[in-house]
């Protein structure tokens, strides 16, 4: 069988010290992703898988063991890491972040009016692309809105957003 993609040679960023590659299409998708256009970044070609219609576009990055398989697709500025494996007709996009582990449940996963708020393992939570421990957001909440031009209204909801993930959490 033709590969589906090649990882790009001289297009690659560096996340945490890691080159991730490219990827550039030899097949073409229904959503209008296809042959020579370039998709998002890949460490590896053991990251995303050659068969089925599984496809990494946009900024997305993949490293580590991560494994995009099946049709799943992830895009936009998501990125997926360690053990994780996106598969089936998953479909991850925008901030999202996922990492090693398996999920017992859902992770929790709440749009303010600014963020995006995501749980990203145990105990910890991205809000836009800053991730902190819950006892960090709750310490340093203030803080940060106020550094990242939040108004005291909208610092209010990201406490309140806060304290839920707490409460949900700790019920897991």
């Amino acid at each position: 069988m033709k590969n589906k993609y090649r990882l790009s040679k001289t297009d690659f960023i560096e996340h945490d010290n890691v080159k991730l590659y490219r990827v550039i299409y030899y097949k073409w998708f229904s959503d209008n992703l296809g042959i020579g256009k370039k998709g998002g970044y890949i460490e590896s070609e053991k990251n995303l898988s050659q068969t089925g219609d599984a496809r990494v576009w946009g900024s997305a990055q993949i490293w580590g063991d991560a494994r995009i398989i099946g049709d799943a697709r992830v895009w936009g500025s998501a990125r997926v890491s360690g053990n994780a494996e996106i598969s089936g007709s998953a479909e991850i996009w925008g901030n999202a972040r996922i990492s090693s582990g398996i999920w017992k449940t859902s992770p929790i996963q709440i749009q303010g009016t600014k963020h995006c708020l995501s749980e990203s393992g145990k105990g910890r939570l991205y809000i836009g692309y800053l991730e902190l421990t819950i006892e960090e957001w709750l310490r340093d909440y203030k803080k940060i809105g106020e550094s990242n031009g939040y108004t005291s209204k909208e610092i209010e909801e990201y406490h309140l957003y806060i304290l839920l993930f707490k409460k949900l959490m700790v019920e897991e």
